[in-house]
């Protein structure tokens, strides 16, 4: 959910190689045979886009709000004293919001650090769950309706500190603010010695061109025809089909339901631990694990996280449905253990499941589709998405109760671990040619010579 699709203008400048260097002029390099090039990426130089990220990111507070508001409204109109009544199909509407804070990050972000970046989006949201979960515990549905505002405001106020996306500037041709913001993201970059110009000088030359010349290719190219062409290729094509039945299993594995419908889906465990309290811990682990993804997930390759997460996910999901079964026929007096799992559920799916697919679209297509292409992506898994809450009520009914519904969850996720490793290519460090070239050698990944 807060996993926002990205413009067509940043995705277009989006690497595909994490760990490679910030282009750097070279006309810089040449002149100056002394210049420090590492230092470029010290924390020192980083910090302005750091802090600027770390203030657009804060828009996901309301994502996790939102997501985290659904449980309490609902499990709060489903009491009896309640004024106000729900069918089971208007609860299943509820609970909504994105931002474009990570199309801001993509484009204002060190290669080094984007995906990093990138996870802040995630630690917000939990933060803003947290608080949400808090609020439902002790106060009526409404008056966190209007804290939820008040935190919505704050972070809006936030980003009047920080300056627009230097690309974003030049795109719409507003190249004098484009250079104060580059003044402002490269204020600590070294300046190139015997040179007159600044770095960000420099790096406003270079955007430039890449404007004035991807200008010439979009007045070259242009017409629906072309791009649809493009999407006849394997490798416009492929990449879709591909992520579909990954984006089904990251949906109907429970991650999301057990977010929005977490305090309901707590009781029907059958566990004593409170549900509010139950979903604060599942906000705080999220929290904790969204924190640490920030610094590990830069070292990790996308398919092992994901078959890593989903195999997790299927075992304490299964875990919890056991242990629900047993709980109900009154063989165990251990009904912590369901919660324990789903928080161990909770931990594996932000390592990999929940945020991985929608970042490994937006690397598998060629750079003339891959904004059109990571669009149509995002939808697909934002249908996804609403049909697997949307079926919540309904699934819970067919298959008879909760510890079958966590059981199909657990086979999902078992599901999705199996079609990753056969069919997910791995991006992380492969050049976009690389890529590209995986999807004219066939559907599957297994089997292929990738060195």
């Amino acid at each position: 959910m807060e996993q926002l699709g990205a413009s067509i203008i940043s995705l277009r400048n989006i690497s595909n190689k994490d760990d490679e260097e910030e282009e750097i002029p070279q006309n810089l390099i040449s002149s100056n045979k002394s210049l420090n090039v590492p230092e470029l990426d010290s924390w020192k130089c980083l910090l302005p886009q750091i802090l600027a990220a770390i203030a657009a990111a804060s828009f996901h507070t309301g994502n996790g709000m939102s997501m985290a508001y659904s449980a309490v409204l609902i499990s709060q109109l489903e009491q009896p004293d309640s004024d106000f009544k729900a069918t089971n199909t208007e609860n299943a509407f509820m609970g909504l919001g994105t931002n474009p804070a990570i199309v801001y990050m993509t484009e204002i972000g060190n290669p080094k650090i984007r995906m990093s970046l990138m996870q802040l989006g995630s630690a917000y949201a939990s933060l803003g769950m947290i608080i949400t979960y808090l609020g439902g515990w002790y106060m009526h549905w409404r008056i966190v309706a209007w804290i939820s505002n008040v935190f919505i405001l704050l972070t809006g106020l936030s980003v009047c500190f920080i300056h627009e996306s230097p690309l974003w500037l030049i795109f719409r041709g507003k190249f004098k603010s484009a250079k104060r913001s580059l003044n402002w993201f490269y204020k600590h970059q070294p300046n190139p010695a015997g040179n007159g110009e600044t770095y960000a000088d420099l790096q406003f030359k270079i955007l430039k061109k890449q404007e004035e010349e991807a200008q010439v290719k979009r007045r070259n190219k242009g017409t629906l025809g072309d791009l649809a062409k493009e999407f006849m290729k394997p490798s416009g094509y492929k990449p879709l089909i591909i992520m579909c039945p990954l984006f089904f299993c990251q949906h109907f594995s429970g991650i999301y339901i057990t977010m929005f419908y977490s305090i309901t889906f707590i009781k029907e465990a059958g566990t004593n631990i409170d549900g509010y309290f139950a979903s604060v811990m599942i906000g705080v682990t999220r929290f904790i694990i969204a924190t640490s993804n920030v610094l590990i997930l830069k070292y990790v390759n996308r398919r092992t996280a994901i078959i890593v997460s989903s195999l997790g996910m299927a075992i304490f999901m299964y875990i919890s449905g056991q242990y629900t079964l047993w709980i109900r026929e009154g063989e165990t007096t251990a009904k912590w253990v369901p919660v324990a799992s789903l928080l161990m559920y909770v931990v594996c799916s932000v390592t990999g499941l929940m945020f991985l697919p929608f970042m490994v679209i937006s690397e598998l297509f060629p750079l003339a589709i891959r904004g059109v292409g990571y669009t149509i992506g995002y939808s697909l898994s934002m249908l996804f998405m609403f049909a697997a809450l949307q079926s919540y009520y309904g699934l819970n009914a067919a298959l008879g109760g909760s510890t079958n519904l966590q059981w199909f969850f657990a086979v999902v996720c078992t599901m999705g671990a199996v079609y990753t490793y056969i069919f997910l290519p791995e991006t992380r460090g492969k050049k976009l040619n690389e890529i590209t070239e995986n999807f004219q050698k066939g559907w599957l990944y297994i089997g292929k010579s990738h060195k």
